[in-house]
């Protein structure tokens, strides 16, 4: 599947082990286990996801981490790492004040194990000259799920559906967007901060990611093949999740267009439906261009 999406290569936790990464995946019959350090993992493989490249020469990485994904009882990689004890040191979410900050503690370290592999990652595209010309997105691919965290951690209370549970991170960083930012006239101030910058607030979903970068490198795709669109167009996005069956915006939260879980003040039913009906037309025609290997037997006309 990773050469029908453009990869020459797929490197999985068992390859990783020749690297000298081991795989400390381990799952228990009661499905709580541990997770390979991502320190660890980009320690050992940052040659391979950053090669040395000459001018005219691109490489393009997609890293699916391991610290966070769940499980957050206590575990023994991430207390081996110290970082249970750079915690007590701070005393920042001490253990055994209550089951939920212990999830948040283990949860915590699992954070500052992905900041040192990022770390790792800035210092081998400096190293090769390479931080300069290459665009780093990073983003989450879901809430915290495990456990109720993302309720405990955003004190959401747990039959509260609202667009706050939803909210996940992304950041896009990039020297040279940064540069043209300042040359059209946004100010940077000493501590790093934008001042008069251009501000986004429309509803944007990890569907909008590939659409967006395109857009940054001037890149022309098929908009109709995508289920989101850049987020510098007009055009919103809406999640709709197959696995759940429910549909996300940050108005209304439902299992069905009419099995309403939450809706903000403002919402607009008729408007949402009308775009959802759309979505969902959507997702069924992409759907049929793929599952029937259109492709394979049509042209695909540059744009």
């Amino acid at each position: 599947m990773h050469k029908s999406v453009g990869f020459d290569e797929l490197v999985g936790i068992e390859k990783m082990e020749k690297f000298g990464v081991d795989n400390t995946w381990i799952t228990d019959e009661m499905g709580v286990g541990e997770r390979t350090l991502d320190s660890i993992t980009m320690e050992k493989m940052k040659g391979e996801m950053f090669p040395s490249v000459t001018e005219n020469e691109q490489f393009m990485t997609f890293w699916l981490t391991f610290s966070m994904h769940g499980y957050y009882v206590e575990r023994q990689t991430l207390k081996e790492a110290g970082y249970y004890d750079k915690l007590d040191e701070l005393g920042v979410l001490p253990a055994g004040v209550s089951t939920e900050d212990d999830y948040l503690r283990t949860y915590c370290a699992t954070v500052m194990d992905f900041d040192k592999a990022i770390g790792y990652m800035m210092e081998e595209l400096s190293s090769k000259n390479l931080l300069g010309n290459t665009t780093i997105c990073m983003y989450s691919d879901h809430n915290t799920y495990y456990n109720n965290l993302s309720y405990h951690a955003k004190g959401i209370e747990l039959d509260d559906f609202n667009e706050e549970l939803y909210r996940i991170p992304c950041l896009i960083y990039d020297q040279k967007l940064r540069q043209a930012m300042v040359d059209n006239g946004e100010t940077v101030s000493a501590d790093n901060v934008y001042h008069s910058a251009t501000v986004i607030d429309k509803f944007t979903t990890t569907s909008d990611l590939i659409p967006t970068l395109l857009d940054i490198f001037g890149i022309k795709g098929w908009d109709n093949l995508y289920f989101g669109s850049s987020v510098f167009t007009d055009k919103e996005s809406i999640i709709y999740s197959r696995a759940y069956s429910l549909f996300v915006t940050d108005e209304f939260i439902g299992y069905s267009l009419n099995g309403e879980l939450w809706s903000a003040d403002n919402f607009d039913k008729a408007d949402f439906i009308a775009r959802a009906e759309k979505h969902l037309n959507k997702l069924e025609l992409i759907d049929k261009v793929y599952y029937g290997d259109y492709f394979d037997s049509h042209e695909y006309k540059k744009p």
